[in-house]
């Protein structure tokens, strides 16, 4: 093929997909912390114990993710925010995980397009 511009495109499938989930990994980072932000934001502070139970741990899983998590490391903690959260007969809700999930969730599928 004397005198032809031949083009040779290499695929490395490993490689690009290191790389997605490098981007995926990074956006789902993002979305749970800003998740862990807004909760806190709207937590009720008597003490804020409870507001500052709100973590975000990396999954240690083999398809990764994160983890938002509420009264965190302490069995009354976790009584209480699950109250709070999800309330009683005498207490209404405070809904604070869900709430920021939900708006987070609309703001990652808007930017992924979804």
């Amino acid at each position: 093929m004397q005198g032809t511009n031949l083009m040779r495109m290499i695929w490395d499938d490993k490689k690009v997909i290191r790389e997605i989930k490098g981007v995926c990994d990074k956006k789902l980072k993002e979305v749970a912390e800003a998740v862990e932000r807004d909760a806190k934001a709207k937590c009720p502070v008597d003490t804020g114990a409870a507001r500052d139970s709100i973590q975000v741990f990396k999954s240690k899983y083999k398809d990764g993710g994160y983890f938002i998590i509420g009264g965190a490391h302490s069995g009354r903690q976790e009584w209480y925010f699950t109250l709070l959260e999800l309330g009683s007969v005498k207490y209404a809700p405070k809904a604070m995980l869900r709430r920021a999930l939900r708006k987070n969730i609309r703001k990652f599928k808007r930017e992924f397009g979804i």
